[in-house]
Order: C-alpha cells, then structure tokens, then sequence
C-alpha cells in the first residue's frame, strides 16, 4: 500500500507539471484530497464512495454531463423523472407499472398514483 502510495504521489506531481492544463487541474484536486483516496481500503467499514445522497444523486449528474438539458422544462422533467425512477426503485416498486398508472390516470383527468406509499 506504502509504495502504490508513494508511486500515485510521482504521478500526481508530474501531472501537476504538465502543460495540459486539464490534466494539471485533475491532478491538483486529486493531490488536494490525497490522504483521503486510500481510506476504505485501510479503515475497515468505509465506503469507497460519497455517503449515500450523493451516490443517488450520481445518476443526474452524470445524465446532465452526457445530455445536456436543451431547455427549462426538459431539465425539469429530467429531475422529475430521476426522482420517479429513484424513489420507487428504493421502494422495490416497478417504474413501468407506476408510469402506466400516472399517463392512464393523466388522460382520465383522475388523481396520478402515489409515489410514497405510507406504511
């Protein structure tokens, strides 16, 4: 562990002095949290990523950087829709079953299905 430590340590330092200025941003934020990178794997019990908000909120990140949002109403639709699929997959509820249910009851002006069931 002790060597690989030492060895990411070179390469964050010549990366740092690079003349790719990206390159030189990634390794400067990498260098900035260097004594946390190896804590899960030698404190037992630590997870190897953000505590738990964070990791649900990974996938719209990751879908705004892929995507993009064209406009207001399509970003709020991304975030209604992640929140959607999110929520009941905690839930252990199908996405598809709910989504049939809130576009039938959409077109019969009828009261949507409930996204957090009570007890």
């Amino acid at each position: 562990m002790v060597g690989l430590s030492l060895a990411l340590l070179e390469v964050l330092g010549a990366g740092a002095r690079s003349r790719d200025r990206k390159l030189v941003r990634c390794c400067r934020r990498l260098w900035s949290v260097y004594p946390a990178l190896g804590t899960f794997v030698v404190v037992e019990g630590a997870e190897p990523t953000n505590h738990h908000a964070e990791r649900v909120q990974r996938r719209a990140v990751l879908w705004r950087r892929t995507f993009g949002c064209p406009s207001a109403a399509g970003c709020r639709f991304v975030e209604r829709i992640l929140t959607v699929v999110r929520s009941l997959r905690l839930q252990e509820r199908s996405v598809v079953q709910f989504l049939q249910q809130a576009v039938a009851a959409h077109r019969s002006a009828s009261p949507g299905p409930k996204l957090v069931l009570k007890g």
